[in-house]
């Protein structure tokens, strides 16, 4: 990621999570933004308004959504 920055990611049979473990004052200065690349088939990603993201089928179900932490946002 970033010095003084890891990306840990821990898999399940239920999906992953991915935490971004800043170890110092520094590090956290330096992180004014993040950015995920994705690409999808088959679904559109949408911001939720919990600041999470939906993934939508063609019929605009929701097949997966995420959430955010209190006090975070995604953008």
């Amino acid at each position: 990621m970033l010095p003084g920055v890891d990306l840990r990611v821990r898999a399940d049979a239920g999906g992953y999570v991915q935490h971004l473990v800043v170890k110092d004052a520094q590090a956290a200065g330096r992180l004014t933004s993040i950015r995920y690349p994705v690409t999808t088939t088959g679904v559109t990603l949408k911001a939720a308004k919990d600041g999470g993201v939906l993934a939508l089928d063609l019929v605009i179900d929701p097949d997966w959504e995420s959430s955010t932490p209190p006090g975070t946002s995604c953008s």
